[in-house]
């Protein structure tokens, strides 16, 4: 009825886009420039999505009791996945998010109850009426600080540069990707030490 307009693109046109988009890694320079023009929340978005490799979703849903704020840990199922993870937060980090925390102005709905990030109008950043968009915010951030990047490149960055700590199962368990269902060693692993998810946090 609709013809190809909805048929899936091929793994060929994907690598392609992917070529034609160019390094999307975020630089240490213009993420300087980024936290310079960022608000308190948006800040603390920034630098969960660098330090724990959190998407846009990821950190519009964050409920405050995910952070231990004496351990400086963060306990997260992915909403996308439903996978925990656990992640160490670096000193800037766990300041950051307290000093969102102590910006952001008074609930106004349900949704938005309990939760660490909340907009200028009370409503959560995903979803209920006049919601704000965690990808629209940190486009405006980045219009300000001249850096052509999107929130999910921080999740990419932190991926790409994880990696270089040579564990690529701990970094998989800090971005909650789920594996495959071939992935035996996934199914029989019960956790990922804690010294392994130091080692990729402090490598990024």
């Amino acid at each position: 009825k609709y013809g190809q307009g909805f048929a899936k693109p091929s793994k060929r046109t994907l690598r392609q886009v992917r070529v034609e988009k160019g390094n999307r890694l975020v630089s240490p320079a213009d993420l300087h420039k980024l936290l310079k023009h960022a608000g308190p929340q948006m800040k603390a978005m920034i630098l969960l999505g660098l330090n724990a490799g959190l998407g846009n979703t990821d950190v519009a849903l964050l409920p405050i009791k995910a952070i231990d704020f004496k351990r400086k840990w963060l306990s997260y199922p992915r909403p996308k996945t439903a996978i925990v993870r656990e992640v160490p937060l670096w000193d800037r980090t766990v300041k950051a998010l307290r000093a969102a925390i102590d910006a952001r102005p008074a609930e106004q709905s349900e949704e938005a109850a309990g939760l660490v990030f909340i907009g200028p109008r009370g409503q959560t950043y995903v979803g209920g009426h006049k919601g704000y968009r965690v990808h629209q915010e940190f486009q405006r951030v980045t219009i300000k600080a001249g850096v052509d990047r999107n929130f999910y490149d921080l999740r990419r960055s932190f991926q790409t540069i994880g990696e270089e700590a040579g564990d690529a199962v701990a970094v998989a368990a800090i971005m909650g990707h789920a594996p495959r269902s071939d992935d035996m060693a996934s199914v029989y692993r019960q956790r990922v030490s804690t010294e392994r998810l130091l080692a990729v946090v402090q490598r990024v």
